[in-house]
Protein backbone atom coordinates (compact mmCIF):
# COMPACT_ATOMS: atom_id res chain seq x y z
CA UNK A 1 0.00 0.00 0.00
CA UNK A 2 1.59 3.42 -0.98
CA UNK A 3 1.86 5.53 1.71
CA UNK A 4 0.36 9.56 1.66
CA UNK A 5 3.84 11.04 1.24
CA UNK A 6 4.42 8.90 -1.76
CA UNK A 7 1.16 9.29 -3.58
CA UNK A 8 1.26 12.95 -3.98
CA UNK A 9 2.93 12.82 -7.25
CA UNK A 10 0.64 10.37 -7.99
CA UNK A 11 -1.88 12.72 -7.46
CA UNK A 12 -0.64 15.42 -9.53
CA UNK A 13 0.18 13.52 -12.50
CA UNK A 14 -2.74 11.30 -12.46
CA UNK A 15 -5.72 13.12 -10.99
CA UNK A 16 -4.98 16.77 -11.24
CA UNK A 17 -3.94 17.82 -13.85
CA UNK A 18 -6.67 15.82 -16.00
CA UNK A 19 -8.56 18.29 -14.08
CA UNK A 20 -7.26 21.62 -14.96
CA UNK A 21 -8.31 20.64 -18.69
CA UNK A 22 -11.51 19.20 -18.13
CA UNK A 23 -12.78 23.06 -19.75
CA UNK A 24 -11.25 22.09 -22.90
CA UNK A 25 -10.64 18.44 -23.15
CA UNK A 26 -13.36 15.86 -23.55
CA UNK A 27 -10.65 13.05 -23.65
CA UNK A 28 -8.94 14.53 -20.33
CA UNK A 29 -12.88 14.12 -18.69
CA UNK A 30 -12.60 10.38 -20.32
CA UNK A 31 -9.80 9.59 -19.10
CA UNK A 32 -10.15 10.35 -15.94
CA UNK A 33 -13.41 8.76 -15.25
CA UNK A 34 -11.73 5.83 -16.62
CA UNK A 35 -8.85 6.12 -13.93
CA UNK A 36 -10.89 7.59 -11.08
CA UNK A 37 -12.84 3.75 -11.64
CA UNK A 38 -9.54 1.61 -11.50
CA UNK A 39 -9.21 -0.29 -8.02
CA UNK A 40 -5.42 0.38 -8.12
CA UNK A 41 -6.69 4.31 -7.83
CA UNK A 42 -8.73 4.52 -5.09
CA UNK A 43 -5.98 5.50 -2.62
CA UNK A 44 -4.75 8.37 -4.90
CA UNK A 45 -8.42 9.19 -5.48
CA UNK A 46 -8.59 9.21 -1.72
CA UNK A 47 -5.33 11.36 -1.27
CA UNK A 48 -5.95 13.83 -4.51
CA UNK A 49 -9.87 14.30 -2.51
CA UNK A 50 -8.08 15.62 0.57
CA UNK A 51 -5.58 17.65 -1.51
CA UNK A 52 -9.25 19.43 -2.76
CA UNK A 53 -11.26 20.14 -0.12
CA UNK A 54 -8.47 21.67 1.84
CA UNK A 55 -7.95 23.88 -1.09
CA UNK A 56 -4.26 22.66 -1.16
CA UNK A 57 -4.47 22.09 -5.22
CA UNK A 58 -4.34 24.21 -8.52
CA UNK A 59 -8.23 23.89 -8.63
CA UNK A 60 -9.02 26.68 -7.00
CA UNK A 61 -7.55 28.76 -9.84
CA UNK A 62 -10.27 27.65 -12.02
CA UNK A 63 -13.32 28.62 -10.41
CA UNK A 64 -15.86 26.84 -12.82
CA UNK A 65 -14.81 23.43 -11.29
CA UNK A 66 -16.57 24.99 -7.87
CA UNK A 67 -18.94 21.85 -7.95
CA UNK A 68 -16.08 19.28 -7.82
CA UNK A 69 -15.44 20.25 -4.19
CA UNK A 70 -19.11 19.87 -3.41
CA UNK A 71 -19.09 16.06 -5.35
CA UNK A 72 -16.04 15.26 -3.06
CA UNK A 73 -17.99 15.62 0.61
CA UNK A 74 -20.07 12.57 0.12
CA UNK A 75 -16.94 10.65 -0.61
CA UNK A 76 -15.50 11.66 2.84
CA UNK A 77 -18.61 10.86 4.46
CA UNK A 78 -18.78 7.19 2.94
CA UNK A 79 -15.34 6.47 3.45
CA UNK A 80 -14.99 7.55 6.86
CA UNK A 81 -12.75 5.25 8.42
CA UNK A 82 -14.26 1.90 6.48
CA UNK A 83 -11.13 0.75 4.94
CA UNK A 84 -12.31 -2.75 4.29
CA UNK A 85 -15.75 -1.28 2.89
CA UNK A 86 -16.77 -2.42 -0.31
CA UNK A 87 -15.48 -1.59 -3.67
CA UNK A 88 -18.74 -1.32 -5.30
CA UNK A 89 -19.71 1.65 -3.45
CA UNK A 90 -16.20 3.59 -3.90
CA UNK A 91 -16.81 3.20 -7.13
CA UNK A 92 -20.31 4.10 -8.02
CA UNK A 93 -19.34 7.28 -5.51
CA UNK A 94 -16.25 7.66 -7.87
CA UNK A 95 -18.56 7.53 -11.16
CA UNK A 96 -20.68 10.09 -9.95
CA UNK A 97 -17.96 12.41 -9.33
CA UNK A 98 -16.76 11.36 -13.05
CA UNK A 99 -20.56 12.43 -14.18
CA UNK A 100 -20.20 15.83 -11.81
CA UNK A 101 -16.94 16.47 -13.52
CA UNK A 102 -18.59 16.14 -17.17
CA UNK A 103 -21.65 18.22 -16.52
CA UNK A 104 -19.79 21.03 -14.94
CA UNK A 105 -17.40 21.91 -17.65
CA UNK A 106 -20.24 21.15 -20.16
CA UNK A 107 -22.42 24.00 -18.24
CA UNK A 108 -19.53 25.86 -18.17
CA UNK A 109 -18.94 25.69 -21.82
CA UNK A 110 -22.65 27.23 -22.57
CA UNK A 111 -21.91 30.89 -22.62
CA UNK A 112 -24.49 33.25 -20.05
CA UNK A 113 -27.71 34.98 -21.51
CA UNK A 114 -26.02 38.09 -22.01
CA UNK A 115 -23.42 36.75 -24.31
CA UNK A 116 -25.90 34.76 -26.24
CA UNK A 117 -27.60 37.83 -26.82
CA UNK A 118 -24.66 39.95 -27.77
CA UNK A 119 -23.34 37.33 -30.53
CA UNK A 120 -27.05 37.11 -31.67
CA UNK A 121 -27.09 40.84 -32.11
CA UNK A 122 -23.54 40.65 -33.95
CA UNK A 123 -24.96 38.37 -36.65
CA UNK A 124 -27.65 40.85 -37.08
CA UNK A 125 -24.74 42.81 -37.75
CA UNK A 126 -23.21 40.94 -39.67
CA UNK A 127 -26.65 40.49 -42.01
CA UNK A 128 -26.79 44.16 -42.65
CA UNK A 129 -25.06 46.90 -44.51
CA UNK A 130 -25.42 49.42 -41.30
CA UNK A 131 -22.10 51.75 -40.76
CA UNK A 132 -19.76 51.80 -37.76
CA UNK A 133 -21.85 54.79 -35.54
CA UNK A 134 -25.37 52.86 -35.89
CA UNK A 135 -23.83 49.68 -35.24
CA UNK A 136 -22.26 51.46 -32.14
CA UNK A 137 -25.57 53.05 -31.05
CA UNK A 138 -27.58 49.97 -31.55
CA UNK A 139 -24.95 47.54 -29.75
CA UNK A 140 -25.44 50.78 -26.35
CA UNK A 141 -29.14 50.25 -26.72
CA UNK A 142 -29.01 46.22 -26.50
CA UNK A 143 -27.21 45.86 -23.45
CA UNK A 144 -29.10 49.04 -22.23
CA UNK A 145 -31.99 47.10 -21.64
CA UNK A 146 -30.44 44.10 -20.94
CA UNK A 147 -28.93 46.25 -17.67
CA UNK A 148 -32.20 48.04 -17.14
CA UNK A 149 -34.23 44.42 -17.37
CA UNK A 150 -31.49 42.86 -15.20
CA UNK A 151 -31.17 46.14 -12.70
CA UNK A 152 -35.00 45.26 -11.48
CA UNK A 153 -33.86 42.04 -9.95
CA UNK A 154 -30.78 43.50 -7.94
CA UNK A 155 -30.77 45.10 -4.24
CA UNK A 156 -29.06 48.10 -5.45
CA UNK A 157 -28.69 48.20 -9.22
CA UNK A 158 -30.41 51.55 -10.67
CA UNK A 159 -32.16 51.64 -14.16
CA UNK A 160 -31.51 54.09 -16.84
CA UNK A 161 -34.66 55.03 -17.22
CA UNK A 162 -36.98 53.44 -14.65
CA UNK A 163 -34.64 53.47 -11.64
CA UNK A 164 -35.61 51.99 -9.22
CA UNK A 165 -39.46 51.66 -9.59
CA UNK A 166 -39.19 48.15 -11.37
CA UNK A 167 -37.15 46.86 -8.95
CA UNK A 168 -38.51 43.25 -7.00
CA UNK A 169 -38.83 42.26 -3.94
CA UNK A 170 -35.98 39.32 -2.98
CA UNK A 171 -37.52 36.52 -3.27
CA UNK A 172 -38.13 37.14 -6.64
CA UNK A 173 -34.36 37.59 -7.45
CA UNK A 174 -33.55 34.44 -8.78
CA UNK A 175 -31.35 33.69 -11.79
CA UNK A 176 -34.12 31.97 -13.34
CA UNK A 177 -36.11 35.51 -13.14
CA UNK A 178 -33.15 37.29 -14.19
CA UNK A 179 -32.44 35.06 -17.15
CA UNK A 180 -35.76 34.99 -18.64
CA UNK A 181 -35.83 39.49 -18.16
CA UNK A 182 -33.01 39.99 -19.85
CA UNK A 183 -33.99 37.47 -22.61
CA UNK A 184 -37.19 39.23 -23.34
CA UNK A 185 -35.69 43.58 -23.19
CA UNK A 186 -33.14 41.72 -25.26
CA UNK A 187 -35.15 40.71 -27.63
CA UNK A 188 -36.82 43.19 -27.71
CA UNK A 189 -34.45 45.20 -28.38
CA UNK A 190 -32.59 43.25 -31.48
CA UNK A 191 -35.80 42.84 -33.67
CA UNK A 192 -36.35 46.93 -33.32
CA UNK A 193 -32.59 47.53 -34.04
CA UNK A 194 -31.69 44.28 -36.36
CA UNK A 195 -35.47 43.51 -37.89
CA UNK A 196 -34.35 41.55 -40.80
CA UNK A 197 -32.96 38.35 -38.87
CA UNK A 198 -36.03 38.06 -36.61
CA UNK A 199 -37.05 34.96 -37.78
CA UNK A 200 -33.79 33.49 -39.12
CA UNK A 201 -31.62 34.54 -35.63
CA UNK A 202 -33.82 35.93 -32.83
CA UNK A 203 -36.91 33.66 -32.92
CA UNK A 204 -34.98 30.75 -32.74
CA UNK A 205 -32.95 31.95 -29.75
CA UNK A 206 -35.68 32.63 -27.97
CA UNK A 207 -37.04 29.39 -28.06
CA UNK A 208 -33.77 27.23 -27.37
CA UNK A 209 -34.08 29.34 -24.24
CA UNK A 210 -37.76 28.33 -23.16
CA UNK A 211 -39.66 31.28 -24.19
CA UNK A 212 -42.99 32.30 -25.91
CA UNK A 213 -41.73 35.32 -28.35
CA UNK A 214 -45.65 36.23 -28.23
CA UNK A 215 -45.32 37.29 -24.21
CA UNK A 216 -46.18 40.97 -24.86
CA UNK A 217 -47.10 41.60 -21.14
CA UNK A 218 -46.01 44.84 -19.74
CA UNK A 219 -47.00 43.18 -16.09
CA UNK A 220 -44.26 44.02 -13.52
CA UNK A 221 -45.37 40.91 -11.28
CA UNK A 222 -43.31 38.52 -14.06
CA UNK A 223 -39.67 38.62 -15.61
CA UNK A 224 -41.29 38.66 -19.25
CA UNK A 225 -43.04 42.16 -18.22
CA UNK A 226 -40.11 43.98 -16.70
CA UNK A 227 -38.46 42.65 -20.00
CA UNK A 228 -40.79 44.18 -22.07
CA UNK A 229 -41.37 47.28 -19.75
CA UNK A 230 -36.99 48.04 -19.52
CA UNK A 231 -36.85 47.95 -23.23
CA UNK A 232 -39.90 49.51 -24.28
CA UNK A 233 -39.18 52.61 -21.85
CA UNK A 234 -35.33 53.22 -24.00
CA UNK A 235 -37.19 52.47 -26.89
CA UNK A 236 -39.35 55.50 -26.64
CA UNK A 237 -36.08 57.03 -25.87
CA UNK A 238 -34.00 56.27 -28.52
CA UNK A 239 -36.47 56.30 -31.52
CA UNK A 240 -36.59 59.88 -31.69
CA UNK A 241 -32.64 60.71 -30.59
CA UNK A 242 -31.73 62.26 -33.66
CA UNK A 243 -30.13 59.30 -35.73
CA UNK A 244 -33.05 58.54 -37.76
CA UNK A 245 -33.43 54.99 -37.31
CA UNK A 246 -37.12 54.83 -38.09
CA UNK A 247 -36.66 57.09 -41.26
CA UNK A 248 -39.24 59.68 -39.95
CA UNK A 249 -37.09 62.71 -40.25
CA UNK A 250 -36.80 62.41 -44.11
CA UNK A 251 -38.85 62.67 -47.53
CA UNK A 252 -37.45 58.74 -48.49
CA UNK A 253 -38.04 56.78 -45.07
CA UNK A 254 -34.82 55.58 -45.78
CA UNK A 255 -33.66 54.03 -41.61
CA UNK A 256 -30.72 56.44 -40.81
CA UNK A 257 -30.53 58.40 -43.66
CA UNK A 258 -28.88 62.02 -43.75
CA UNK A 259 -31.12 64.79 -43.07
CA UNK A 260 -28.59 67.30 -42.47
CA UNK A 261 -28.25 68.26 -46.04
CA UNK A 262 -24.75 67.41 -45.96
CA UNK A 263 -22.35 68.28 -48.96
CA UNK A 264 -18.75 67.72 -49.29
CA UNK A 265 -16.26 70.54 -49.47
CA UNK A 266 -14.25 68.55 -52.10
CA UNK A 267 -15.52 66.49 -54.90
CA UNK A 268 -15.37 62.83 -55.64
CA UNK A 269 -12.64 61.31 -57.17
CA UNK A 270 -10.06 58.51 -58.46
CA UNK A 271 -6.97 57.44 -56.87
CA UNK A 272 -4.46 58.40 -58.26
CA UNK A 273 -5.77 61.69 -58.59
CA UNK A 274 -3.36 62.15 -61.76
CA UNK A 275 -0.98 64.68 -63.32
CA UNK A 276 -4.12 66.94 -64.79
CA UNK A 277 -6.17 67.38 -61.74
CA UNK A 278 -6.73 70.60 -60.44
CA UNK A 279 -4.74 70.08 -57.08
CA UNK A 280 -5.88 73.67 -56.52
CA UNK A 281 -9.00 73.33 -55.93
CA UNK A 282 -8.29 71.00 -53.09
CA UNK A 283 -9.36 72.08 -49.31
CA UNK A 284 -6.68 69.89 -47.73
CA UNK A 285 -8.11 70.13 -44.21
CA UNK A 286 -11.69 68.73 -45.48
CA UNK A 287 -12.87 64.86 -46.63
CA UNK A 288 -12.71 64.14 -49.57
CA UNK A 289 -14.91 60.71 -50.88
CA UNK A 290 -13.14 58.49 -52.99
CA UNK A 291 -14.64 56.85 -56.31
CA UNK A 292 -13.90 53.34 -56.54
CA UNK A 293 -14.23 50.06 -58.10
CA UNK A 294 -15.84 47.40 -54.85
CA UNK A 295 -15.66 44.25 -56.98
CA UNK A 296 -18.67 44.76 -58.50
CA UNK A 297 -19.47 48.39 -59.98
CA UNK A 298 -18.08 51.53 -59.51
CA UNK A 299 -19.05 53.24 -56.06
CA UNK A 300 -18.61 56.68 -54.74
CA UNK A 301 -18.11 56.88 -50.59
CA UNK A 302 -20.89 58.61 -48.60
CA UNK A 303 -20.36 60.41 -45.44
CA UNK A 304 -21.47 57.69 -42.98
CA UNK A 305 -23.76 59.66 -40.13
CA UNK A 306 -23.38 62.89 -41.03
CA UNK A 307 -26.27 63.69 -38.40
CA UNK A 308 -24.51 61.92 -35.63
CA UNK A 309 -23.43 65.23 -34.06
CA UNK A 310 -27.22 65.70 -33.49
CA UNK A 311 -27.61 62.15 -32.00
CA UNK A 312 -28.46 62.32 -28.46
CA UNK A 313 -25.11 61.30 -26.61
CA UNK A 314 -24.40 57.65 -24.38
CA UNK A 315 -21.13 57.48 -23.22
CA UNK A 316 -20.39 61.40 -23.63
CA UNK A 317 -22.52 64.64 -22.09
CA UNK A 318 -22.76 65.89 -25.56
CA UNK A 319 -21.44 65.36 -29.30
CA UNK A 320 -19.12 68.14 -29.02
CA UNK A 321 -17.63 67.19 -25.16
CA UNK A 322 -13.87 66.95 -26.37
CA UNK A 323 -14.46 69.25 -29.85
CA UNK A 324 -11.97 71.66 -27.71
CA UNK A 325 -9.53 69.91 -26.99
CA UNK A 326 -9.24 68.09 -30.71
CA UNK A 327 -8.70 71.52 -32.20
CA UNK A 328 -5.99 71.92 -29.88
CA UNK A 329 -4.26 68.38 -30.34
CA UNK A 330 -5.93 67.23 -33.05
CA UNK A 331 -5.08 66.44 -36.31
CA UNK A 332 -2.15 69.47 -37.80
CA UNK A 333 -3.66 71.80 -40.17
CA UNK A 334 -2.30 71.78 -44.46
CA UNK A 335 0.75 74.21 -44.17
CA UNK A 336 2.26 73.25 -41.34
CA UNK A 337 5.57 70.89 -40.88
CA UNK A 338 3.85 68.68 -38.49
CA UNK A 339 1.21 67.87 -41.35
CA UNK A 340 3.71 67.55 -43.97
CA UNK A 341 5.52 65.04 -40.90
CA UNK A 342 2.58 63.29 -40.41
CA UNK A 343 1.65 62.54 -44.18
CA UNK A 344 5.41 61.29 -44.93
CA UNK A 345 4.66 58.90 -41.98
CA UNK A 346 1.67 57.35 -43.64
CA UNK A 347 2.66 57.32 -46.53
CA UNK A 348 6.19 55.04 -44.92
CA UNK A 349 4.25 53.07 -42.99
CA UNK A 350 2.05 51.89 -45.80
CA UNK A 351 4.43 51.08 -47.90
CA UNK A 352 6.89 48.72 -45.90
CA UNK A 353 4.04 46.99 -44.06
CA UNK A 354 5.17 43.35 -42.98
CA UNK A 355 2.86 40.70 -43.14
CA UNK A 356 1.58 40.22 -39.43
CA UNK A 357 1.01 44.36 -40.14
CA UNK A 358 -1.19 43.70 -43.30
CA UNK A 359 -3.40 41.14 -41.82
CA UNK A 360 -3.90 43.45 -38.41
CA UNK A 361 -4.56 46.21 -41.12
CA UNK A 362 -7.45 43.76 -42.97
CA UNK A 363 -8.70 42.35 -39.50
CA UNK A 364 -9.41 45.66 -38.42
CA UNK A 365 -10.62 47.38 -41.78
CA UNK A 366 -13.93 45.57 -40.82
CA UNK A 367 -15.78 45.55 -44.29
CA UNK A 368 -19.39 44.38 -45.79
CA UNK A 369 -20.76 41.52 -43.14
CA UNK A 370 -18.18 42.05 -40.49
CA UNK A 371 -18.52 42.76 -36.83
CA UNK A 372 -17.55 46.48 -37.03
CA UNK A 373 -14.95 47.67 -35.18
CA UNK A 374 -17.22 47.93 -32.46
CA UNK A 375 -18.57 44.29 -32.61
CA UNK A 376 -15.19 43.04 -32.72
CA UNK A 377 -14.37 45.14 -29.67
CA UNK A 378 -17.61 43.14 -27.91
CA UNK A 379 -15.77 40.00 -29.09
CA UNK A 380 -12.97 40.95 -27.26
CA UNK A 381 -14.14 42.10 -23.83
CA UNK A 382 -16.36 38.61 -23.56
CA UNK A 383 -13.52 36.91 -24.94
CA UNK A 384 -15.31 34.25 -27.29
CA UNK A 385 -14.46 33.80 -30.88
CA UNK A 386 -15.16 36.58 -33.48
CA UNK A 387 -16.86 35.52 -36.33
CA UNK A 388 -15.87 38.39 -39.39
CA UNK A 389 -17.68 37.06 -42.44
CA UNK A 390 -20.94 35.43 -43.15
CA UNK A 391 -21.14 32.21 -44.77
Amino acid sequence: MLSRTRITPLVSSIFLLPLTLLERSDAARKVLVAVVQSPRCIDAVDAALWLIVLGLTPIRRFPRLRLITLACMPLFAMRGNQRSGTSQTRLTALTGLGLMLMTASASAQQPNVVIQWNQAALQGVRDSSLGPPMVARALFILNNCIYDAWAAYDSTAIGTVNGGSLRRPSEERTDANKKEAISFAAYRAAIDLFPWDKLSVFDPLMTALGYDTGYVSTNPSFPDGIGNIACNSILMRRHNDGSNQLGTLTASGVPYADYTEFMPLNAATTVPLGSNYDYQSLEPNFWQPLTYFNGKALTTQVFVGSQWQNVTAFALSSSSEYRTYAAQFGPAQYGSKAYEKQAQELITISAHLNDREKMIAEYWANGPHTNCRQGTGICSVNMYPCETTTP
